[in-house]
C-alpha cells in the first residue's frame, strides 16, 4: 500500500522532526512546571491562609462568647429563673419562660451583631428550655441529636465543636450552669457562618496579586442532607436547598424570607457552572465524601478562572459533617498561562527554523552517503591523521567489519598490507602518504586486511581531499581483484582439466575440422594431436556403421543440439573398439552452429565387466547355486530338450521346517551359514545333467534328470531328507532341521515351468499339512485342493473385510457348586452360502496365508467388548480365555497389542485369560519374558490340550500358568479306557501338586462328569452342560443357574470328595 505523499518522510526530514518533537516535548515540560510550581504555591497559600483564619474565628469567638457568657448570662437572677423552672408546675414554666427572655433579649441582640446567631438555653434532662432566636421551639430532647450538648450534660464541663441544630448549623460552645452547686442546665451558643465568609473573601483578596476590585468571589458551607434531617426542625429544612456540586449536601437559602443573616450572596451563574462543572469530577465527589480537603483551579473559558478550595468541617466525634467551600476569581492564572503560552510559541518558531537548518545539513549528509553507498567500488574517506571517518556499504561488506568497528580507527594500521613488505609503517605507506603530498596514488597490487583475517586482493586509487584549498584528508577507492583473478585461474584449471581430463575430448569447428583434443583423446585412439588437428573426425569410422546411422546422428545433433550413444571406432593400430560418446553443438549469440564438442570413453572393459556381471546376477549370492532366474531358464532348457528325446524329468521343492526360528534366535548370518552347509549338501546329490537353486529364503530346487524310475527318485528324497536332519553346529550351538519336499514329474505333472513349479509347491504343502519332515508326490487331487485353498483364503480376506466372524462361547463349569466360573470364546465364520463354519474348516488356510494375526486381533477385541457389555448389565461370566497362538507375532507387539486393546475396551487384565498350547510353553527368551510380563500385568494363562505335546515335567513347574486343560481325548473314553482314566488321575494329581487347576475338556455324559468329580477335578467344559453358543445363549444359560441345579443334584446322589479349590476368587468377580 503505496502511503499519501505528504505522508511519505524521507530520513533527513524525519530525523528533524523527531529532533524537533523532542525539543518541543522538553520545553513543553519545563513550561508545564514551572506553571505548576507557581500556580500551585498561590493556592497552597490561599488554603493554609483559609485554614488558619477559620481556626482564629473559632478561637476569637470562643473567647467572646465565654466572656458574654460569664458577664451577662450566667448571672444569679438567670440562674434562679433557671431553678425556678426546674421545680414549677407545667403551667407556670411559660411565665418563667418569658421572664428568662426577656432578661437575655438585650445579651442576644448584642451577640448577633457579633455573628453569634443562636442561645438557647437547655435543661439537665437534654431538653430545650429556651431558643432565643426561636421562642417558639422548646421542650424537645435537643441533647440526643446534639453530642456537644451531650458532653456538657454528662461531664458538666465546657465543650465546643461545629454541629447542626434545630434551626441553624454552626460552631457550638456549650457552657455548664450551677444554682447553689447544683447542675440546672447548659447555655448554647452558636458561630453564624457568615463570619467564615467574610474571612473568606478577605483571604482570597489578600492571596491574589491582582488589583482589580471587581474579582468575583464566593463562600458557601455545604451541610450534610443526611445529619441535617436527622438533627434539625421539620419547618427549618426549608432554609435549606440542594447544592449542584454534591448530590448528598445542602446549602442554606440566601433568597429565603426566613433567613436571618445580614451578609447576602446569592449564587451567581458562575457558581452554578463551576459547581457544574466540579461536579461531574469524580476526584472531587470522592474528595467530599471522604473529608478530604481539595485546592484546585476551575476554568469557564479561556479567561475565566477561579480558585475553589474545599475544607471539611468535622464535628468533635470527627465526622464530617459539612464541606468549607470558597470561590475566588484568578485572573493571574489565565494571564500566567496565556504568557508563557506566547513564550512557548515564540520558542518554538526558533527550533522550526532550527530543525529546518538541521534537515537541510542531514539531507546533504544523506546525499552523500546515498551515493557512496550505493557504488559498487568500495569507497573510505581519512582525516589528515589517517583515522577513517566515513565508509561505504561495500565497503564494510568486501572487509567484513561494521561501520562502528571502522569508523575512527587508523586505516593503515588496520587494513593496509604490503606483499613485498608485510611490516610497513604509515610514514612509508603510498596510500597515506601519496595523498599527504597532494599526489593521486593508483595500485593494481594492492592487498587489504579483511576482519577475519583474510587477504583481498584490491585495485585501489587513494585521491587527497580539500576543504577550502586546505588539506583535510584523503579518499581511497577500491575494487575487489578477487573474481578476475579467480578468472584467470579458472581459465588456465580448465585448460588443465581439458589437458588431463580422463575422458577423450574432440574440438570441431563448424565445418567440421578438428580444432583441439586432449591426452586422454591421444591415449584412446593412438593419434598425436599434430596428427589430427584439422582433419575430418570421419577418418576414425570403422565401417560397422552404415549411412542411415550417421544421417540420423546428425539430425538429432543440428535439430535438437546434441547426440549421445554408443559408436564403434577405429584406433590409429587398426583396432576396432566401443566407446560411448556425447555431442554437443556449440551455437553463438545468434543461435547459429560454430562447432562442435564431443567427449567419449572406451567403454571396452565396462563391457567385459558387463559380462562379467551377467554371469554373477545367474547364481546366488550366499550359496553359490544357481538362483531362481538361473534355474527358471535351466527348466525352460530341460523341458525343451526332454520334449525333443520325450524323456521324463523331476523337480523337486525342498522347504525347510521353521527356518524362521533360526534367524529369530541366532541372527540371519547364523542363517546364512546354515544355508551355505546345506547347498554343500545338496550339492553332494547332484548327478550328471542334475542342477539345484536357491529359490527363496529358505526354499531349495533340485532338477533330476533322467527319471527312469520313482524308486530311484524316492531314494534321492529319502537321501536329501536324512542330509537336512543332519545337524549343524553353528556359533557353539546345535542345530536341528527337517524338510518338506514336494515332487513334481515331467510331462505326467505338467507340460509347463509354471505348471511343475505349482504342482511341485502343492506337494510341498500338503507335506507340511501332515506334519513336514518328509516328502510328497503331486496328485491330481493336491490341484483340486490347492485351488479350493486359493478360493478359501479369498473367502477369508472378504471375511475379514466384510466382518463375517462370529465368536461364540462355550461355559467353564465349577465342580464345587456349579457356577459358570469363566467361558472359552471360539471363532466361528457366517459364511454367506455355507452359513455358520467351524475353525477346523478355515484355520489351516488362515495360518497359511498370514491371516492369523488380523483374525486374533479381531477374536481378542471382540471378547473384550462383550465381557464390558456383560460387565455393564451385570451379568457376572468371569474371565473370557482366548486361544493365542503366539507364532505369528513378535512378543513386544504381541504384548503392546493384548495391553491397548483391554485398556481400550474399558477392561482389566483379570477379565482375560489366554491359552497357551504346550509348543508354545516352550524357553524361548524372548517368548518366556512374554508369559512373565503378561502375568505380572493381571492377565491368566492355561495350558490348553496339556498331554498332547512334548512338555518338560522340570519345566512345567516354573511356567507361570494358573490351569491346566486336560485334552478332551483323554475325556471322551475314559468310561471304557483305564489307561486314560489312569492319565486324566495322574494330570489332576500333578496339577494339584504344582497348585494349579485342572479343567477337563469335552464333557459330554454324566458317568464322565462323576469320574472327574471323584478325582477331585475343579473345573470341567463341554457338550454334557452347553454347546458353544452365540452371547444371548450364554445370558440365558447363566441366568438359568442349570449347572447349578445338575451339580447339587449329583453330589446329593454321590459322595465326593472336597479337595478341589474354587476357581480363584477373581474370577468370580
Amino acid at each position: 500500500m503505496r502511503l499519501p505523499r505528504f505522508v511519505r518522510l524521507n530520513r533527513a526530514t524525519l530525523i528533524a522532526v523527531l529532533v524537533f518533537l523532542v525539543a518541543e516535548s522538553i520545553l513543553a515540560w519545563a513550561f508545564w512546571m514551572t506553571f505548576h510550581n507557581e500556580t500551585s504555591h498561590l493556592l497552597k497559600l490561599y488554603r493554609s491562609e483559609l485554614v488558619r483564619s477559620y481556626q482564629d474565628i473559632v478561637d476569637s469567638h470562643a473567647r467572646l462568647v465565654a466572656a458574654v457568657n460569664h458577664q451577662s448570662v450566667d448571672l444569679p437572677m438567670v440562674r434562679e429563673l433557671l431553678a425556678e423552672a426546674a421545680e414549677a408546675p407545667e403551667t407556670e414554666r411559660s411565665a418563667v419562660r418569658g421572664r428568662l427572655y426577656r432578661q437575655l433579649a438585650p445579651v442576644y441582640d448584642l451577640l448577633r451583631t457579633h455573628d453569634v446567631r443562636v442561645l438557647q438555653l437547655v435543661e439537665p434532662d437534654g431538653r430545650s428550655f429556651l431558643r432565643l432566636n426561636r421562642p417558639d421551639l422548646y421542650s424537645d430532647p435537643i441533647a440526643a441529636k446534639r453530642p456537644v450538648l451531650a458532653k456538657v450534660i454528662e461531664s458538666q464541663q465546657e465543650a465546643q465543636g461545629f454541629e447542626n441544630g434545630r434551626v441553624y448549623p454552626g460552631y457550638r460552645y456549650a457552657y455548664p450552669l450551677f444554682h447553689e452547686g447544683r447542675f440546672i442546665g447548659v447555655a448554647d451558643y452558636s458561630l453564624s457562618f457568615d463570619a467564615l465568609r467574610r474571612t473568606a473573601r478577605r483571604i482570597g483578596e489578600i492571596a491574589s496579586t491582582s488589583t482589580e476590585a471587581d474579582r468575583l468571589a464566593a463562600n458557601r458551607l455545604l451541610l450534610r442532607r443526611d445529619l441535617m434531617q436527622d438533627v434539625a426542625h421539620p419547618s427549618s429544612l426549608n432554609l435549606f436547598q440542594p447544592v449542584s456540586l454534591h448530590p448528598d449536601f445542602v446549602v442554606e437559602d440566601e433568597a429565603s424570607p426566613l433567613r436571618d443573616s445580614s451578609f447576602v450572596e446569592p449564587l451567581a451563574p458562575w457558581m452554578q457552572a463551576l459547581d457544574l462543572k466540579l461536579a461531574a469530577e469524580q476526584e472531587i465527589q470522592r474528595a467530599m465524601e471522604e473529608g478530604q480537603p481539595v485546592a484546585r483551579y476551575a476554568c469557564l473559558s479561556l479567561t475565566q478562572c477561579w480558585a475553589v478550595l474545599l475544607l471539611p468541617v468535622r464535628d468533635n466525634q470527627g465526622h464530617v459533617v459539612a464541606s468549607f467551600v470558597s470561590y475566588t476569581e484568578m485572573p493571574e492564572y489565565a494571564l500566567h498561562r496565556e504568557q508563557l503560552l506566547a513564550i512557548f510559541v515564540g520558542i518554538s518558531l526558533i527550533f522550526g527554523l532550527l530543525g529546518w537548518t538541521l534537515r537541510s545539513w542531514i539531507a546533504s549528509r544523506q546525499r552523500l552517503h546515498t551515493i557512496g553507498d550505493y557504488m559498487a567500488e568500495g569507497l573510505y574517506v581519512m582525516d589528515h591523521r589517517g583515522l577513517i571517518i566515513y565508509a561505504n556499504q561495500a565497503a564494510l561488506q568486501l572487509l567484513g567489519y561494521s561501520h562502528k568497528q571502522l569508523i575512527r580507527e587508523s586505516a593503515h594500521d588496520l587494513l593496509h598490507s604490503h606483499e613485498d613488505a608485510p611490516v610497513v609503517s604509515s610514514t612509508n605507506c603510498p596510500l597515506y602518504q601519496s595523498p599527504l603530498r597532494g599526489e593521486v596514488y593508483r595500485s593494481e597490487t594492492e592487498v587489504f586486511r579483511c576482519r577475519n583475517g583474510d587477504l583481498l586482493p584490491v585495485s585501489v586509487v587513494a585521491s587527497p581531499l580539500r576543504v577550502e584549498g586546505e588539506f583535510s584528508g584523503s579518499v581511497v577507492l577500491f575494487r575487489d581483484l578477487r573474481a578476475e583473478i579467480a578468472a584467470k585461474e579458472k581459465l588456465q584449471t580448465t585448460d588443465v582439466a581439458f589437458r588431463n581430463l580422463a575422458e577423450a575430448v574432440c574440438v570441431t569447428d563448424h565445418q567440421p575440422r578438428i580444432t583441439a583434443v586432449n591426452a586422454a583423446f591421444v591415449r584412446i585412439t593412438g593419434y598425436r594431436e599434430e596428427e589430427v588437428l584439422g582433419k575430418n573426425p570421419n577418418i576414425f569410422a570403422s565401417g560397422r556403421h552404415d549411412q542411415a546411422f550417421y544421417q540420423g546422428l546428425w539430425t538429432d545433433l543440428l535439430t535438437k543440439g546434441y547426440w549421445e550413444g554408443e559408436i564403434w571406432d577405429r584406433r590409429k593400430n587398426g583396432d576396432i573398439y566401443p566407446e560411448w560418446i556425447k555431442i554437443n553443438a556449440v551455437h553463438d549469440q545468434a543461435s547459429r552452429v560454430v562447432g562442435f564438442v564431443s567427449v567419449f570413453d572406451d567403454i571396452s572393459e565396462a563391457r567385459a565387466k558387463e559380462e562379467r556381471l551377467h554371469e554373477l546376477a545367474y547364481y546366488d549370492q550366499v550359496t553359490g547355486l544357481y538362483n531362481r532366474n538361473a534355474f527358471m531358464e535351466t527348466l525352460e532348457e530341460a523341458l525343451a530338450q526332454s520334449q525333443a528325446s520325450g524323456r521324463q524329468f523331476a523337480l523337486l521343492l525342498c522347504d525347510i521346517d521353521r527356518f524362521k526360528r533360526i534367524n529369530d534366535s541366532l541372527g540371519h548370518l547364523a542363517g546364512d551359514e546354515v544355508l551355505k552347509r546345506l547347498a554343500e549338501r545338496i550339492s553332494t546329490l547332484l548327478g550328471i545333467g542334475d542342477y539345484a537353486a536357491r529359490c527363496g529364503g529358505d526354499e531349495f530346487a533340485l532338477m533330476i534328470r533322467p527319471v527312469e524310475q520313482r524308486t530311484a527318485l524316492t531314494r534321492r528324497a529319502h537321501a536329501l531328507l536324512a542330509l537336512v536332519r543332519q545337524p549343524i553346529d553353528i556359533q557353539g550351538k546345535r542345530v536341528d532341521l527337517s524338510a518338506s519336499i514336494g515332487i513334481a514329474i515331467y510331462p505326467t505333472d505338467g507340460q509347463d515351468v509354471a505348471t511343475l513349479l505349482k504342482h511341485a509347491n502343492a506337494a510341498v504343502q500338503l507335506a507340511k499339512v501332515q506334519g513336514r519332515n518328509g516328502y510328497r508326490y503331486f496328485t491330481p487331487a493336491l490341484d483340486d485342493d490347492a485351488n479350493s485353498c486359493f478360493e478359501l483364503e479369498s473367502a477369508l480376506r472378504r471375511a475379514l473385510r466384510d466382518e463375517q466372524f462370529r465368536l461364540h462361547y462355550q461355559p467353564k463349569i465349577s465342580l464345587i457348586d456349579g457356577q459358570v466360573v469363566g467361558l472359552e470364546a471360539l471363532v466361528r465364520w457366517q459364511h454367506p452360502t455355507q452359513g455358520l463354519l467351524s475353525p477346523g474348516v478355515f484355520l489351516t488356510v488362515a495360518r497359511d496365508a498370514g491371516l492369523m494375526q488380523p483374525i486374533t486381533e479381531w477374536v481378542l477385541q471382540e471378547a473384550c467388548r462383550q465381557r464390558k457389555q456383560w460387565q455393564a448389565d451385570g451379568l457376572n461370566v468371569g474371565r473370557i480365555s482366548i486361544n493365542l497362538d503366539v507364532g505369528f507375532f513378535q512378543p513386544l507387539v504381541l504384548e503392546n497389542t493384548l495391553r491397548q486393546t483391554v485398556r481400550e475396551a474399558g477392561i482389566t487384565p483379570s477379565d482375560i485369560e489366554f491359552e497357551i498350547l504346550e509348543t508354545a510353553m516352550r524357553d524361548a527368551p524372548e517368548t518366556a519374558e512374554l508369559w512373565q510380563r503378561l502375568v505380572a500385568a493381571g492377565f491368566e494363562l492355561s495350558i490348553d490340550d496339556f498331554g498332547t505335546g512334548e512338555s518338560s515335567l522340570s519345566r512345567l513347574k516354573h511356567l507361570p500358568f494358573s490351569v491346566l486343560k486336560i485334552d478332551r481325548k483323554f475325556v471322551i473314553d475314559i468310561e471304557e479306557q483305564e489307561n486314560d482314566r489312569a492319565l486324566v488321575r495322574t494330570i489332576i494329581g500333578m496339577a494339584k501338586n504344582l497348585g494349579k487347576i485342572a479343567l477337563a475338556e469335552g464333557v459330554e455324559t454324566e458317568q464322565q462328569l462323576r469320574y472327574l468329580m471323584s478325582c477331585g477335578c475343579e473345573l470341567v467344559q463341554g457338550y454334557f452342560f452347553c454347546k458353544p453358543c452365540a452371547a444371548k445363549e450364554v445370558e440365558d444359560f447363566v441366568s438359568s443357574e442349570a449347572s447349578v441345579e445338575l451339580i447339587k443334584r449329583l453330589r446329593h446322589r454321590g459322595s465326593f470328595g472336597d479337595g478341589v479349590v474354587t476357581y480363584f476368587d477373581s474370577a468370580q468377580r
